[in-house]
């Protein structure tokens, strides 16, 4: 889940230009990343930017396979309409993950 909320900050403030196309594009890629598929997305994203996984860090994902009930669930959800119509209104850079990440570590250390 953390990877999808990580992925859904990176579509907004990677496209600077504020083109909601890209971001979509972007936010679908995912579906395909879930199955370890990293190229052929769309003709406005056509494969991810980042490197090769190593093979341990590989051997670790547990992939998603097209076609099963959960992948078909988690599709569903990720191209809704409505979720779809939000993330093309994202703004690229007004973004709360830095703010989210550090009081994620203030409250790791944080005395209770």
């Amino acid at each position: 889940m953390r990877s999808i909320i990580n992925h859904l900050y990176w579509c907004a403030s990677s496209t600077q230009d504020g083109n909601s196309n890209i971001m979509e594009a972007k936010w679908l890629s995912v579906m395909n990343h879930i199955r370890n598929k990293h190229t052929g997305h769309h003709h406005l994203f056509p494969k991810c930017l980042h490197g090769r996984y190593d093979t341990v860090q590989d051997e670790r994902v547990q992939w998603m396979t097209a076609g099963t009930q959960s992948y078909e669930v988690m599709y569903d959800i990720m191209s809704s309409k409505q979720l779809i119509s939000d993330i093309r209104k994202m703004s690229t850079q007004h973004q709360t993950s830095g703010l989210e990440s550090y009081h994620s570590v203030v409250n790791h250390f944080a005395p209770k």
